[in-house]
């Protein structure tokens, strides 16, 4: 309790939230981990000088990175967040503290108390670890974007899905709370005439697909905070707008719900199954499934326009080459962790079912993961000791002269 009372007298104790249910002074209960992705109602982000995240250890979540970000979120321009944690193989001193100091989102961040307490016992690999409560002072950077409410919406189109720009666009003007920028890169065309569109007006060599070259200059050129980057297959349902009303503005990085015409989920929060190559796609609609390897459906992207002035597609990346997921990698690296708003949706279009039959469900790759973390390295060690008595019992039978004539012929 002395240490508790050290903690609580350096942070300001006017509005302080307390992520869990046992609060140990009078401060604002509120469980992020009990809410749906680990996002609380919009009307608590900037709420609060101080978030205490120490009733449950930050380290015991795979998805800890995404609660720190909603944790951030909860701070006003600039306040305090309480950490506790214990070193293991999910989260130690060097990428937790990677986090803050990398963090695009944030202007400085300033250690202000930390206690490291060694731990009597180590895992395989580490050397030592320790149970950590840290206290740091954040101030974030660009606060005054999240209450933006203004929209910028750009299309990529070769001009030959006319139609489908076309519903993009009525979408849009259909359901806007508030009059949005459209920004098209591709053709001119008096179908999109009646819906005040914007074009880039820039001309590309047609030599290669150089589709991150175009999504920098649509960033470059939107006027509002809020951008989606789409491809031309895709229209907005009736719930988008109202959706954010739901999830709120106070975000980066981040996807909506997909579907295919047939109602059937269209895959958006998705992971690889080794980081930045090409290997097993996993999809997942729940952030606490969250790792380095997730990125978003580059089909359709939102992104906050100060964010993505700062952490650029890389523009040497052509057309099917892997923009989207170099991108999120980037971001993550960068402490902005890629969302999902699950409020908003929007339909593919002209694209059936098994576009993505190959992608697998989380859960299911968890199960036949699981099988070959507990039976495969059993089996392994099985074969090792086999090994190794039949190598022994070799060395004491095998005559002197032949265990000589091996050597020779190893060189040795």
């Amino acid at each position: 309790m002395k240490d508790l009372k050290l903690l609580k007298s350096l942070t300001d104790e006017n509005r302080v939230a307390w992520v869990g249910d046992n609060p140990v002074f009078n401060f604002y209960a509120l469980n992020i981990l009990s809410s749906s992705n680990l996002r609380v109602a919009p009307s608590m982000h900037g709420q609060f000088s101080s978030v205490w995240l120490y009733e449950h250890r930050i380290s015991d979540f795979q998805a800890w990175k995404v609660l720190l970000d909603e944790s951030i979120r909860l701070l006003d321009k600039e306040g305090t967040l309480v950490i506790r944690m214990e070193e293991n193989p999910n989260v130690n001193m060097m990428n937790l503290k990677k986090f803050f100091f990398r963090n695009a989102l944030i202007e400085k961040a300033e250690i202000v108390y930390e206690n490291a307490i060694k731990l009597g016992h180590h895992r395989p690999l580490i050397k030592y670890e320790h149970e950590v409560t840290l206290v740091i002072k954040i101030k974030r950077a660009n606060p005054e974007i999240y209450h933006d409410k203004k929209w910028t919406f750009t299309v990529l189109t070769q001009g030959t899905k006319v139609d489908n720009v076309v519903g993009f666009c009525e979408s849009i003007r259909s359901n806007e709370l508030n009059h949005s920028e459209i920004l098209i890169c591709g053709p001119e065309n008096t179908a999109y005439e009646p819906y005040d569109v914007k074009y880039l007006g820039k001309e590309y060599d047609t030599a290669y697909a150089n589709i991150s070259e175009k999504k920098n200059d649509l960033i470059a050129a939107a006027s509002n905070q809020n951008l989606m980057i789409v491809h031309d297959r895709y229209i907005l349902k009736d719930d988008f707008f109202t959706g954010f009303e739901d999830y709120g503005y106070d975000y980066d990085f981040i996807t909506i719900r997909q579907h295919y015409e047939s109602g059937a989920l269209f895959p958006s929060y998705l992971m690889l199954e080794n980081r930045l190559w090409w290997s097993k796609i996993i999809y997942s609609y729940d952030e606490n499934t969250f790792n380095d390897g997730v990125f978003l459906n580059g089909g359709l992207l939102i992104i906050k326009k100060a964010t993505a002035e700062k952490c650029r597609f890389n523009s040497l990346i052509y057309w099917d080459q892997g923009e989207d997921v170099e991108l999120a990698s980037y971001m993550i690296d960068n402490s902005v962790i890629p969302r999902l708003n699950y409020f908003s949706s929007a339909m593919t279009l002209g694209i059936n079912d098994s576009y993505t039959s190959t992608f697998v469900p989380f859960e299911e790759y968890q199960a036949d993961n699981t099988c070959q973390v507990h039976i495969a390295p059993t089996y392994s060690t099985f074969k090792q000791r086999l090994v190794n008595k039949a190598i022994g019992l070799l060395k004491r039978v095998m005559p002197a002269s032949m265990k000589a004539a091996i050597k020779r012929g190893l060189g040795l």
